[in-house]
């Protein structure tokens, strides 16, 4: 009689710890609803990230250019366990490449670490058959600092260029068969411009001074009307630059030749994509004369004395 009071006792409490186990193990989460109504057992979701991955297989020393980059890196979607678990060294912005050089091969598809890449120094960046040559520039001669590296540019040179002109006097033998006597040289120094460089690529722009003055040609501040709030006051304004081009060594002469001359140096920058070269004539006042038909004055056929001249008469 015992036995048989007992065995209801027990099975109440086996169901009711399976009650219990079932509830907690629904209030966890572990078992979801079917469409069916019944239960199904759901996996944990791993969180995912976002990568940057070549697209191809890259060989060691490679610089990564920008536009290199865009080309041939592209984005990707993976489980967090299947990075380092030190992500933070992971590459996960195509602008953490930008003019780097690969130390190791690189492998498609797959995660990359910043310890695989160095920063280019200035040779690795400069093209092949191309040399390094800074140029100083100003705010004018510099397009306003609107020049950064990638960017192409043209170089206009001007300057003054001494003719001699030998003379003799008398220009022909004389009465006596004497022959002209030799004197010193006439020289006259007339001003030159020719675009000399054309499409030669930036490789590096630093800034040299700035100052806190107001440049030559920027418009002074209006007064603020009474109770105007004022604008925030500008910072530094950069006043110099030195602008390291790609040339060749024929054209690195032509600028060392131009910077031992003092010659004017102007950069004009190209549009981006623009690699056409122009054949210009270089402008010289006869050219413009010639050509462009810019008037020559007459000279004064006599000598011209106060009072001698007419009043309101321009010779």
């Amino acid at each position: 009689m015992r036995r048989s009071s007992r065995l209801p006792l027990v099975v109440g409490l086996l169901l009711l710890l399976v009650l219990v186990g079932a509830g907690y193990l629904y209030l966890s989460g572990y078992f979801g609803e079917t469409p069916g109504g019944g239960l199904e057992v759901t996996a944990t979701p791993v969180p995912t990230m976002r990568i940057v991955v070549p697209n191809r297989n890259v060989q060691a020393e490679t610089v990564l250019k920008p536009s290199y980059v865009e080309e041939n890196f592209g984005y990707k979607d993976v489980l967090e366990n299947e990075v380092p678990s030190d992500k933070d060294i992971v590459i996960v912005q195509k602008g953490q490449l930008y003019n780097k050089v690969s130390r190791v091969p690189l492998d498609a598809d797959q995660y990359m670490r910043q310890d695989q890449f160095a920063d280019a120094s200035l040779s690795y960046l400069i093209p092949e058959g191309k040399r390094a040559f800074p140029v100083l520039v100003d705010r004018y001669s510099g397009v306003m600092g609107e020049i950064v590296p990638q960017d192409f540019v043209d170089v206009v040179l001007s300057g003054p260029i001494e003719l001699h002109y030998p003379r003799a006097y008398p220009p022909e033998y004389d009465a006596m068969n004497r022959p002209p006597i030799e004197i010193a040289p006439t020289s006259m120094i007339m001003n030159s411009v020719k675009t000399l460089i054309q499409d030669v690529e930036v490789l590096q722009v630093t800034v040299l001074s700035v100052t806190q003055q107001p440049i030559e040609g920027r418009p002074t501040p209006t007064p603020l009307p009474e109770g105007a709030e004022a604008p925030e006051e500008e910072g530094p304004l950069p006043t110099r630059w030195v602008v390291i081009l790609a040339v060749d060594d024929q054209q690195a002469e032509i600028l060392q030749f131009a910077v031992a001359e003092r010659m004017g140096l102007q950069l004009i920058l190209r549009p981006r994509g623009d690699h056409n070269l122009v054949a210009t004539r270089g402008i010289t006042t006869w050219i413009l004369i010639e050509s462009y038909g810019l008037p020559v004055p007459q000279a004064v056929p006599y000598e011209v004395t106060p009072g001698s001249v007419p009043r309101g008469y321009i010779p």
